[in-house]
């Protein structure tokens, strides 16, 4: 049943990726890698060809990074972080498609793993995952580029 309704999100999403490729060519997006020890939090999305990637999205008219990367992260799982916790590990250009969205990703280090609520319709999963599982994965550059910027390199 899950990966129907997988599949009918996936659909509905190409058939609309017009449009959201319009919205998406104009944001700026923010991201926060979680970490745990030596492990990372790494969600699934509709959106992202069921790659393993960091929670965070889109910023909304006169949202700052930061502001984007905490109601992202609260609205995908359901995790209240402190901005005063958040670290600037890089920023850049996210190439894909025919445009390039600048972006911004954060670090946050939890000392224990927090129950998470995950966003229905949207996220339909999330990981602890450690360096060895992240080594084995296809990453998008920016993500390996923070982790390595976080002492966290997947080898």
């Amino acid at each position: 049943m899950k990966s129907l309704y997988i599949a009918a999100w996936r659909l509905l999403y190409f058939l609309s990726l017009p449009v959201a490729r319009q919205k998406i060519r104009r944001s700026r997006r923010a991201y926060i890698l979680i970490t745990h020890g030596d492990s990372a939090l790494m969600i699934r999305d509709l959106f992202s060809d069921q790659r393993w990637k960091l929670p965070g999205g889109g910023a909304h008219a006169g949202e700052a990074y930061e502001q984007t990367a905490l109601r992202e992260t609260g609205e995908e799982l359901g995790l209240e972080l402190e901005p005063g916790n958040l670290k600037l590990l890089t920023h850049g250009l996210w190439r894909t498609h025919d445009y390039n969205c600048p972006y911004q990703i954060f670090l946050v280090r939890l000392k224990k793993r927090p129950a998470l609520q995950l966003r229905q319709g949207e996220i339909f999963d999330a990981k602890w995952m450690s360096l060895a599982d992240l080594a084995g994965q296809k990453l998008a550059p920016e993500i390996a580029q923070a982790l390595a910027a976080a002492n966290l390199r997947a080898r």
